[in-house]
């Protein structure tokens, strides 16, 4: 994230062409994607290693949550810190600080003593054996996974790009920098209303049609499907944004579907 506001700094201040500002942009954010996708994993296999089976969708499902709220109030946030002499590198030094802040909580007080009492498979058989992503009841899943988020990545990397093309096709006549002004509420609003459909979702429509694992995987799916088409497609800017809330309600539900299903289908 520091990388990424100092290479937003050397933009802003004009320190080189704007094609090598992206292109470092772009090895910063990969930088960035590569250990911040690590957060993920690593939380939910501390909650599997100390939870049971009955607790375990109760509390992944409580990070999902979590991960919402803060969708919302980043949005929100990120204005805020739009100020001095740092202007839009602003929200990325003050997000880096929030992050260094919780990484020096997280190796003070969160408890890593190993887990003793683990319990040996109920079956072993030479299926059962190397590495799980091999194995063939986890390879649809995987692939499933990866094909599913690359595609939910890309819209939600894109439509920033997304809103200010179409901002300035409403209003032509405006210059760059009131364009960019208003373009960046517009995409405040997408993602905020995006973060409160993905919250409904997890605390509202999942729970009360009580889906199957499967189920939600393909109502997930399709339903994303549906928003990201009407994004894509839409003349108009409400129409676009409307599309991004809806694909942001439909992908909860994949996640839910794999903290729901048992973590070892051959136990």
């Amino acid at each position: 994230m520091v990388l990424c506001g100092l290479v937003v700094s050397a933009g802003l201040a004009h320190l080189t062409t704007p094609t090598i500002v992206f292109g470092f942009f772009l090895v910063c954010r990969a930088i960035y994607g590569i250990f911040g996708s690590a957060t993920s994993p690593a939380n939910q296999t501390y909650i599997a290693e100390r939870t049971c089976p009955a607790d375990r969708t109760r509390w992944i499902s409580s990070i999902a949550r979590a991960s919402s709220l803060g969708t919302v109030v980043g949005p929100v946030l990120a204005p805020l810190f739009i100020i001095g002499s740092f202007g839009y590198a602003g929200p990325l030094y003050a997000f880096a600080l929030i992050a260094t802040t919780m990484l020096v909580i997280v190796a003070c007080c969160l408890d890593e003593a190993p887990i003793l009492a683990t319990k040996p498979p109920l079956r072993s058989d030479k299926r059962a054996r190397g590495p799980p992503w091999l194995r063939s009841n986890f390879v649809p899943f995987i692939a499933y996974g990866f094909l599913l988020f690359v595609c939910q990545n890309a819209l939600a990397q894109t439509l920033g790009l997304l809103i200010i093309d179409k901002t300035s096709k409403e209003l032509p006549e405006l210059p760059s920098e009131d364009l960019l002004r208003i373009a960046q509420g517009h995409i405040e609003i997408a993602m905020v209303c995006g973060a409160l459909a993905s919250l409904l979702a997890l605390w509202a429509l999942i729970p009360i049609f009580r889906m199957t694992p499967k189920a939600l995987l393909r109502w997930g799916a399709g339903l994303a499907s549906l928003g990201s088409v009407s994004v894509a497609l839409s003349s108009y800017l409400a129409i676009a944004i409307l599309g991004y809330a809806w694909r942001a309600s439909a992908s909860p539900w994949p996640d839910r579907a794999s903290s729901s299903a048992r973590p070892f289908p051959f136990r």
